[in-house]
């Protein structure tokens, strides 16, 4: 529902690994047709994901599941499940703690998976990867509970590295 979603997302806040392991059992295997379904509250689980994508620990664990309700998209809000899961390849200001090598690993396990139709989101999440002027995101994933979480910032270095590594 709308309230358990959004007290969920609260949750997700006090106990990111309960919430993470939740999130996992319910949705990791569910049918990305049965995906395309939610849609009471599921704007509270895209933000609580993209709470988890944020802290370094979840995060592995937190974007594949945000990969499969962007695969799954059913609204057409710019920070939907796409938007979010694109922003996370940006080397600069990507909304997570998580090192680039990290954010690699994503894109290797997206790029992996069986495709659905509408899979071209990847495509923008690649080409984000090359953002790294003008670039700006909506603030609020950071500030959780008591915590103020930080963008990772690599050297100029990690990012041609990151750069060559997914030309490759």
């Amino acid at each position: 529902t709308q309230l358990g979603s959004r007290l969920f997302s609260s949750l997700t806040e006090v106990n990111p690994e309960a919430s993470i392991r939740t999130l996992e059992k319910l949705y990791f295997s569910t049918p990305i047709s049965d995906l395309r379904d939610v849609t009471e509250g599921r704007q509270y689980l895209v933000w609580s994901l993209q709470k988890l994508c944020f802290r370094k620990e979840t995060f592995n664990r937190a974007a594949k599941i945000l990969y499969r309700f962007a695969q799954a998209e059913n609204e057409g809000w710019s920070n939907n499940a796409r938007g979010i899961f694109k922003q996370l390849f940006r080397p600069r200001l990507g909304g997570t703690e998580a090192d680039l090598e990290a954010r690699l690993e994503i894109l290797h396990y997206a790029l992996s998976q069986s495709f659905v139709d509408q899979n071209e989101f990847l495509i923008d999440a690649i080409m984000a990867a090359f953002e790294i002027r003008g670039v700006s995101r909506i603030i609020g994933a950071e500030f959780q509970s008591t915590k103020v979480f930080k963008d990772y910032k690599p050297k100029d270095s990690e990012i041609t590295s990151y750069w060559e590594d997914i030309i490759r």
